[in-house]
C-alpha cells in the first residue's frame, strides 16, 4: 500500500511486535501515523522508531482514547479549575478480560510485549493527562542510598516518598527527554523491568 499510494497518514493495528516497522515504513516516507499500542514491544525497536519519527519530522501518536471518556474529561477539568487541589498521588485500574480466544501473539512475550504496554498504558496515560504532569524516569539510587529493610515502612524497595520541607512536596526533577516516546520507553520498562531503571507520574 505504501509503494502503490499517496498518502498523508495511515493507521497502524498489527500484532504487537509488528507495529514498529510498519510505522517505521511509513515515517521513510513522511507519512504521519496513528498506530495501536503498543508502539513497540522492545526498548531498541522503540528507540528505532523514536529516530526515525524525528529524522522525519512526522506527526506520531498511538491510540489513547480514553483521555475522550467523560469522567475523565471532567477530572482534568477539575484539576484545571483548581477544585481538588494539587494532585500528589494517583491509583488506578485498567483490565481487559484476556480469555483464551485471545490471537496467536499474545501466547509469547517477545510477540505480545506485556500487559502494561498492552493494558496499563491507559492508566498511565489518563493518570498523566488528568493530573497536567508528566511521567518521569530516574535511575535507582545506588545500594548505599537505598532504604534499609524495615525503614519507613517500604522494606528496601528505592528512595521512599518525596521529601517533604515547610509542608509542600519536593518534587525530582524530571529528566530532559525528547517527549511522548520517552515516556512509552518508560513505561515498557514497566512491563519488563531494566536494572537501574525506574518509572513514575508527578
Amino acid at each position: 500500500m505504501l509503494e502503490k499510494e499517496s498518502l498523508e497518514v495511515v493507521g497502524v493495528c498489527l500484532p504487537f511486535f509488528q507495529n514498529p516497522e510498519a510505522s517505521i515504513a511509513a515515517a521513510r516516507r513522511g507519512i504521519h501515523v496513528l498506530s495501536e499500542k503498543p508502539a513497540a514491544t522492545d526498548l531498541s525497536d522503540l528507540a528505532r522508531l523514536e529516530h526515525q519519527v524525528h529524522q522525519s519530522g512526522i506527526q506520531y501518536s498511538i491510540m489513547l482514547d480514553m483521555r475522550t471518556l467523560p469522567i475523565f474529561r471532567a477530572a482534568r477539568q477539575a484539576v484545571q479549575q483548581g477544585a481538588i487541589g494539587e494532585p500528589i498521588l494517583i491509583s488506578s485500574q485498567k483490565s481487559y478480560k484476556y480469555g483464551a480466544k485471545r490471537p496467536w501473539f499474545y501466547r509469547e512475550r517477545k510477540t505480545y510485549g506485556g500487559t502494561i504496554p498492552w493494558v496499563g498504558i491507559h492508566a498511565l496515560d489518563y493518570m498523566e493527562w488528568v493530573s497536567r504532569s508528566r511521567s518521569y524516569a530516574r535511575g535507582r539510587p545506588p545500594p548505599h542510598r537505598r532504604q534499609r529493610r524495615g525503614s519507613r515502612g517500604l522494606g528496601n524497595r528505592g528512595a521512599g516518598p518525596p521529601a517533604r520541607s515547610a509542608g509542600k512536596v519536593r518534587r525530582p526533577a524530571p529528566p530532559a527527554s525528547s517527549g511522548f516516546l520517552h515516556r512509552l520507553r518508560c513505561r515498557i520498562a514497566r512491563g519488563k523491568p531494566a536494572a537501574g531503571f525506574e518509572c513514575g507520574s508527578l
